[in-house]
């Protein structure tokens, strides 16, 4: 353990103290240089052939340095130092391949960041939450009387009643609980500044049901859903609380005018948690029993203005999903909960509301059943039009990767002369491969700092213009993070690779060749 400490110690001390370590080098050399000149003229020599005699015995001063700089193991360290100071030096030299070279490299990778980061955020990303696989999206095909409201790009079928939901929820054969919650437009007053966000108001299973833990205080809980208009309480998102709230602790308990209502601040929600549907990112959630007051939208004007979604069954507007049962298979789940589910269907639900109907409805009514989906991806909206579009994305992106590809060969194939010129040195392979990796390293980091630019021009390119608004606001608005992007990484390393061994390989052929 000790050697270890000392060499790492020693060499710690040549690579930061570098000028230091090369004087005592050279200090060595001149005292061993000396004491040979010295042996040589007490035997009679003339002091010049000494010298000569000394320099001839110890086979070159400088060859000596050589190898006591070899021996710090620090060998390395001074190639790429080297290497790198002179593709440096062969890119500013040449400052108009460079930049196509960069601008070529940044627009293929740009838009390759840009797919990718779009097709993991709309069809890959699964809920930041434990076991994500045990969530389930509840929906029921049928027809449905009375008002149905929906968000923009959920149909009529994802929607349930209030009441369907309590009558749901008392089943838990199948499922360790149930859970609702309904999107709201949220006006927020903060110590006198106003901002309009997006809400969530969720029953007291939704956070439990999610096993999701507060970054602040505490969360929704099924203490917060007993009695409608009773529980004045607000879940700020984390994200939310950092931008307005500067993350500041103090918040808790502090009041917030929510569309004209003042709600207590009690918690924070997990850090990377913004929501189950892929359209929204709620900033607030509110108990699901505040509805009335911070929904105005949901007031009946068929009833002169009064709300009653907590008792009517006509009244569609929440959206459900459970945790399955460890152990418990989707298929067999959707057979176990639709035998009580028929019976709510015919027993409670159809004398409610029959008299909407027509007789064909009526059957269609009676025949409903509950569907269950996978729900580890949260609510995903317009998934034919996402495949569609991706499956359009996926061929141009691969389009523009092959001809910044074939761009960068043909740069490459134009410079052969100082190529050829290169690869006729009298060194190896491994020491012409050294030399020309700092020159492609520095083309990659120069076009990965230009990507950035290229990567909001990259999706208007690949057509976020002509895509639905609901699908829009699913999509990423910001760049690529820095976990999704080591997925992308290996294809664009890749990419450049091809673009330097393609030419050099053609014409290593063509110089044996001669």
């Amino acid at each position: 353990m000790m050697r270890w400490s000392r060499i790492l110690r020693l060499r710690l001390r040549s690579l930061l103290r570098r000028r230091r370590v090369d004087e005592e080098i050279d200090e060595e050399l001149s005292y061993h240089l000396q004491r040979q000149i010295d042996e040589f003229a007490v035997s009679g020599m003339d002091p010049r052939e000494a010298r000569y005699a000394a320099r001839r015995e110890m086979g070159g001063v400088e060859l000596q340095r050589e190898e006591c700089r070899d021996s710090l193991g620090l060998r390395l360290v001074d190639e790429l130092r080297h290497d790198g100071r002179y593709a440096i030096r062969t890119l500013v030299r040449n400052p108009g391949f460079t930049a196509v070279a960069v601008l070529t490299l940044a627009l293929g990778s740009g838009a390759n960041v840009a797919i990718f980061s779009i097709f993991n955020q709309a069809l890959l990303r699964l809920l930041p939450v434990p076991a994500p696989d045990e969530l389930v999206n509840f929906s029921s095909p049928g027809p449905k009387t009375g008002r149905t409201s929906t968000s923009s790009t959920f149909g009529p079928d994802a929607v349930f009643s209030y009441p369907l939901f309590r009558d749901i929820e008392r089943d838990q054969r199948v499922f360790t609980g149930i859970a609702a919650h309904r999107d709201f437009v949220a006006h927020v007053s903060y110590r006198g500044q106003a901002s309009s966000e997006q809400g969530h108001l969720v029953s007291g299973s939704y956070f439990p049901v999610l096993a999701l833990r507060p970054a602040l205080g505490r969360l929704l809980g099924p203490e917060d859903d007993r009695t409608s208009g009773a529980h004045p309480v607000v879940v700020l998102g984390y994200p939310y609380w950092r931008s307005r709230f500067k993350g500041d602790p103090a918040v808790l308990n502090d009041s917030i005018m929510v569309n004209g209502h003042a709600l207590t601040i009690v918690g924070v929600a997990a850090q990377d948690f913004v929501g189950t549907t892929l359209e929204n990112r709620p900033q607030i959630f509110v108990p699901l029993t505040m509805a009335a007051l911070t929904m105005p939208g949901l007031r009946n004007p068929h009833s002169g203005g009064v709300w009653n979604g907590f008792e009517d069954r006509r009244d569609h507007w929440l959206y459900l999903f459970a945790r399955l049962k460890p152990g418990i298979a989707l298929e067999s789940a959707e057979r176990t909960i639709n035998i009580p589910f028929a019976a709510i269907i015919n027993d409670v639900e159809f004398p409610a509301q029959r008299s909407g109907l027509g007789n064909t409805a009526r059957e269609r009514f009676k025949n409903r059943r509950l569907l269950l989906e996978p729900g580890a991806q949260g609510e995903r909206p317009e998934r034919a039009e996402l495949r569609s579009m991706f499956l359009l994305l996926f061929c141009v992106t691969g389009l523009v990767v092959l001809i910044a590809c074939a761009n960068i060969a043909n740069l490459l194939l134009a410079r052969r002369p100082a190529v050829s010129l290169a690869w006729s040195w009298p060194a190896g392979r491994s020491t012409l491969w050294r030399l020309s990796s700092p020159n492609r390293a520095m083309r990659c980091c120069a076009s990965s700092s230009t990507r950035r630019c290229c990567y909001s021009r990259s999706c208007c390119a690949l057509g976020w213009p002509y895509w639905s608004a609901p699908v829009r606001r699913c999509l990423p608005r910001g760049p690529i993070s820095r976990r999704r992007s080591g997925a992308v990484r290996p294809a664009l390393v890749r990419q450049h690779d091809y673009g330097q061994h393609w030419p050099q390989h053609k014409l290593r052929s063509r110089w044996r060749s001669l």
